[in-house]
């Protein structure tokens, strides 16, 4: 056990399970805004929901659900669209709800922990656009993805509905969206003790609406929080270098800028999976920001059963690129897809998990770049999954989820116009196997 991970258990004991059992400062203090359908929520792994009033700007944070959920939390209840953490310490792992709470602190007595506050951390997309369609993505949060769907027609199918429909009835038009405005008029008061500001979307350097927040930040010059932004980075037409310039004025005062990127596996295998994905460019487009400018790089993960075979190409690609950079210029994380639940990595057989745990461990081990304890920790627990965990799902059976993994991937390899030469053999003979056995039910 690494020395952060025992300060992770110690303050669980000793300050989350004093104020509950199921408490995370997430609930209070976090909020993504998916402002192009008024949607938010606490994290990744919740399910959205809205405010239909924002006539207070604060709304879009401190919604009904919102308090309704603390409530549960400060009397010891799991909260139903938490099941990401809840899975995660019930298989022996630490959870992001005690990794994101670590970073607040908490008086131990209820009573001192107000049901309204003001978040220090968020996060905002305007848009949902994005030249991508990730295997594991959706019309909700990628324009392709709704194409596919507007274009193809439904995937018709059942353990998770994501890939049936576009959600069109659900977008705001830009010029009537009050969600934005509202957010653009929270700003000022928002700024003041925020302590990370975040773009998301779609990709968020293809709006205006992105840009324009930049204009007024670079005009102002008064946020010194951490500015980040996830982008895909599949941009050749001056984005990167125009993001640099307008957020000089922070690296210049020391403050923090960082670029979310994604990957987990080989470039070759990321461009199958991550569908628009171009490799070299990419390589390129970090290459660049790391050698130009004084942001960070995060290169984050969504590790999941189609891709996961070459995730030890990823680990290799990350500890060059520290060599390169140093450690402090680029990091990783090992994010698990659970949803859609055909992606996930338990409901591969478990002895192909135990096989690609190991080979990733001998990867891991002979990589010295990555012995540290913000990559030591994270891969333990992804070796520590892969090797123990179960399929479980509250509501489908597991034929029913391996049903849609053989159907999504002959769909996607059709639709797409894939090929699957670069998959690992062992997926492909894995699907194969699934579809003659279910065939012979």
């Amino acid at each position: 056990m690494s020395d952060r991970q025992r300060d992770y258990l110690f303050f669980k004991k000793t300050v989350l399970d004093r104020i509950s059992g199921t408490f995370c400062a997430a609930k209070w203090y976090e909020v993504t805004l998916w402002l192009y359908m008024g949607a938010n929520a606490s994290c990744h792994h919740n399910p959205t929901h809205r405010n239909d009033s924002v006539d207070d700007p604060s709304l879009l944070h401190n919604t009904d659900q919102k308090i309704s959920e603390r409530k549960q939390m400060l009397e010891g209840e799991r909260v139903d669209g938490c099941h990401y953490c809840w899975n995660a310490e019930d298989s022996g792992i630490i959870s992001d709800r005690i990794m994101k709470s670590y970073s607040y602190a908490w008086d131990d007595q209820k009573k001192n922990i107000p049901l309204k506050v003001t978040p220090k951390k968020v996060e905002v997309a305007f848009s949902r656009s994005c030249q991508l369609a990730c295997a594991y993505c959706s019309p909700t949060f990628s324009s392709s993805w709704a194409n596919d769907v507007t274009v193809n027609g439904s995937y018709n199918l059942v353990s998770n509905n994501r890939f049936n429909k576009d959600i069109k009835n659900k977008l705001i038009p830009d010029d009537d969206n009050k969600y934005i405005q509202a957010f653009f008029d929270w700003w000022p008061e928002l700024k003041k003790d925020l302590q990370v500001i975040r773009f998301t979307g779609g990709e968020p350097l293809l709006h205006p609406r992105f840009w324009e927040f930049l204009d007024v930040l670079h005009k102002d010059q008064d946020y010194f929080g951490d500015f980040i932004v996830n982008s895909n980075l599949i941009h050749e037409k001056g984005q990167v270098e125009k993001f640099i310039e307008r957020t000089k004025y922070l690296t210049d005062n020391g403050k923090n800028v960082e670029i979310h990127t994604s990957c987990e596996s080989s470039l070759a295998h990321a461009e199958y999976t991550r569908d628009g994905f171009k490799g070299k460019l990419w390589l390129k487009n970090v290459n660049d920001i790391l050698t130009n400018s004084d942001i960070k790089i995060t290169v984050t993960t969504a590790i999941n059963n189609m891709s996961v075979w070459s995730f030890g190409e990823y680990l290799k690609m990350i500890s060059h690129l520290k060599g390169i950079y140093g450690k402090d210029r680029i990091s990783t994380n090992f994010n698990r897809v659970l949803y859609p639940q055909w992606h996930s990595l338990a409901i591969l057989p478990e002895k192909l998990r135990i096989e690609i745990a190991d080979e990733l461990k001998l990867t891991f081990d002979n990589l010295p770049y990555l012995h540290d304890d913000q990559s030591i920790m994270p891969f333990n627990d992804l070796y520590t999954y892969l090797r123990n965990t179960k399929f479980h799902d509250p509501i489908y059976s597991e034929k029913q989820v391996l049903t849609d993994a053989v159907s999504f991937y002959d769909q996607f390899n059709k639709r797409r116009n894939k090929d699957i030469s670069v998959l690992d053999p062992r997926y492909v003979n894995w699907i194969e196997q699934t579809r003659l056995e279910l065939n012979n039910e």
